[in-house]
């Protein structure tokens, strides 16, 4: 991939990124991820929905997040390249609807 095209995958990542955000309400601060067993055993479920939300991590990748909340964090963080905070603030979101 030449260098112009790379920055213009990075620059779509970007943006994508600012539009989810912009979607995106502030969340109560008591807000608790929830546990790990709790999400693992329906996360096959949710990787649909998760995938249309950030629609540049793989598959595979969001399978192997296996619903824990600070890889799914740390995937978005890295792939949409954001702060931790509002890649936390993206997934708070995310899995309050799964609710």
């Amino acid at each position: 991939m030449d260098k112009s095209a790379e920055q213009d995958k990075t620059l779509a990542a970007k943006q994508s990124a600012v539009e989810v955000s912009v979607e995106i309400s502030k969340q109560d601060a008591s807000f608790h991820f929830p546990s790990v067993d709790e999400l693992k055993g329906k996360w096959k479920e949710h990787v649909g929905a998760a995938k249309v939300v950030w629609g540049q991590l793989t598959d595979d990748e969001l399978l192997r997040a296996e619903g824990q909340a600070q890889k799914l964090i740390g995937l978005i963080q890295q792939r949409y390249a954001i702060t931790r905070e509002e890649a936390e603030r993206q997934v708070k979101h995310f899995l309050d609807k799964l609710k």
